[in-house]
């Protein structure tokens, strides 16, 4: 799916760049719309599809696929298994 023009609305009025498809792969509206399972399918992330997030106001936010950069942490990290996915 792509899109030929699109325009500024909403997303000038928004304080985010966009939306990232990270659903589980049966919510999602069909193949390619999930980036983590797509990535995963097309390139074997490391980590068993693991993916973390980096968000700050001030600096470059940042998606880690494969893991974790333990430089970006400000705590411990606690795990929770998800046993049903929707």
């Amino acid at each position: 799916i792509a899109a030929d023009s699109m325009s500024t609305q909403p997303f000038s009025v928004v304080p985010f760049d966009g939306i990232m498809g990270m659903g589980f792969e049966d919510l999602s509206m069909g193949a390619g719309f999930n980036i983590v399972d797509d990535l995963q399918t097309r390139t074997n992330i490391p980590g068993s599809g693991q993916f973390s997030f980096y968000v700050t106001d001030g600096q470059d936010s940042e998606v880690t696929f494969g893991g974790y950069r333990s430089e970006r942490l400000a705590s411990d990290i606690v795990w929770a298994p998800v046993k049903v996915e929707s």
